[in-house]
């Protein structure tokens, strides 16, 4: 997100909201994709609430509220501007009335822009999402709640089954929790035996009451009935407060120019990713002097360089190494990734031999490819003779050829790929160093199809 932070406010008890919603700030930031009116500027407070009032102290005028596509709300005002001002701002005191307080945000915009900021109140909300599954075990029953917050505590009818995400033991009942960890939602599982001739001291089925208590946001309070071999599941997340704050243009900058003091000795994509964003935030600043902003895209331009190459370094890596462990070090497939890793690495040393990192990793590829049997066996060649169609009207001698492994349509579809040779003299040599399925004679509509040994192939060019 350029120009601002997100700061959590976590808020442990609901009757800490009044108190701490004093203390909470709101600060606009100017929206670059947003525009207002030539003689006004526009101020944009986004929340989840529908019971703000927004007051543009100045004027008196009240922000029109609108439901936005999310089913959040916008309130927007408009500030107009007198001319008084000779340096193009528009300045106001902005009061936000909301249940658990109020108070006044200062807001300084340039004519013609807007700005946003954001005041959500603290909600946690419990949406059904498969009210009535099946769950296949006999006299058992199976409730799912679904959530990307990995520390709620769940009591059910007072009996605490998870604490903090861990499920509880809870002997003398009827219900086993479990906590399923993912990559984005947890799940906590809860399992009911519902034999009524085994009825434990705690016996949950009917009337089932849920309390949900997260470190974010208020306990929040849902009803359930079982039926045998019922499974149902429910979503539990929280709206958090943001609070969007400016990162001031020197601050984006000094956080770029680490990367680019730093880069020659990084190797992880996703470094070299984080410095292109470094410098789009401070390319993008608003206070980015114009004559600068060529320097930072060149700058800017080879951490996306870096980022690119060096993730297919990654990739050639990974997968040689997972076709050893699959097929043994002599398969096709470890030469293959082994060149392509070699290969990748050479772009990156070629085009910055500073990079130390990829120098020893190139190293370390050309080492383990010379010593694969694939290197040491004779390259196929495939030669030809190449006239052209009445419909030609480029030059045959000087026709670049690219060895690939898909049906090629034209020239767009083999950006970045380099020629491996060229038609002289009416014919051409082109040695096969690595597996391919097509040859594609550059302005041709389509590639034609080879097979990976030595032979012939005369050619005639057509449109």
């Amino acid at each position: 997100m350029n120009l601002k932070t997100a700061i959590l406010l976590l808020l442990s008890m609901s009757g800490f909201m009044a108190a701490l919603a004093q203390e909470q700030e709101v600060k606009f930031v100017q929206d670059n994709a947003l525009r207002a009116g030539q003689e006004e500027a526009k101020v944009i407070l986004r929340s989840n609430s529908d019971a703000l009032t927004v007051t543009d102290k100045t004027t008196g005028r009240v922000a029109v509220k609108e439901t936005a596509s999310d089913g959040n709300y916008h309130y927007i005002l408009n500030l107009f501007y007198d001319g008084v001002e000779e340096d193009g701002f528009v300045r106001s005191n902005i009061e936000i009335q909301s249940p658990d307080g109020q108070r006044t945000v200062q807001v300084v915009a340039y004519v013609g822009k807007v700005m946003v900021a954001t005041y959500n109140e603290e909600t946690m909300i419990v949406e059904k999402d498969n009210v009535r599954g099946v769950y296949p075990e006999e006299k058992k029953a199976k409730i799912t709640f679904l959530s990307p917050l990995t520390d709620l505590t769940i009591v059910c009818n007072g009996t605490t089954l998870f604490k903090n995400g861990t499920a509880q033991t809870v002997s003398g009942t009827n219900v086993q929790p479990a906590v399923v960890p993912g990559e984005s939602l947890t799940e906590y599982v809860l399992v009911f035996s519902l034999d009524e001739a085994r009825k434990p001291a705690v016996f949950l089925k009917n009337n089932l009451a849920f309390t949900f208590t997260s470190k974010i946001g208020r306990t929040q309070t849902m009803h359930d009935v079982l039926g045998m071999k019922e499974a149902h599941q429910y979503v539990v997340k929280s709206k958090v407060k943001i609070v969007e704050v400016e990162v001031t243009y020197n601050e984006l900058l000094a956080k770029a120019k680490e990367y680019s003091a730093a880069y020659a000795t990084q190797y992880e994509s996703a470094w070299f990713l984080a410095g292109n964003d470094a410098y789009e935030a401070v390319r993008t600043h608003m206070d980015c002097p114009v004559n600068l902003k060529d320097s930072y895209q060149k700058e800017q331009n080879k951490f996306i360089f870096l980022r690119k190459y060096s993730r297919y370094v990654e990739q050639a890596d990974e997968r040689w190494r997972k076709a050893e462990a699959a097929e043994g070090f002599e398969s096709e497939n470890v030469w293959k990734y082994l060149n392509l890793g070699r290969q990748m690495c050479q772009e990156i040393v070629t085009k910055y031999p500073e990079m130390t990192w990829f120098k020893q990793k190139l190293a370390e590829f050309d080492a383990l490819y010379k010593k694969h049997p694939q290197s040491n066996v004779e390259l196929p060649i495939v030669t030809g003779k190449v006239s052209k169609s009445d419909g030609w009207f480029l030059p045959v001698d000087g026709t670049a050829i690219y060895a690939i492994n898909f049906n090629c349509g034209g020239l767009d579809e083999i950006k970045g790929y380099k020629p491996v040779g060229a038609v002289q003299n009416g014919a051409y040599k082109v040695v096969l160093r690595e597996p391919c399925k097509y040859l594609y004679f550059a302005g041709e509509k389509r590639s034609r199809p080879i097979e990976h040994k030595t032979q012939t192939l005369d050619v005639v060019l057509t449109r």
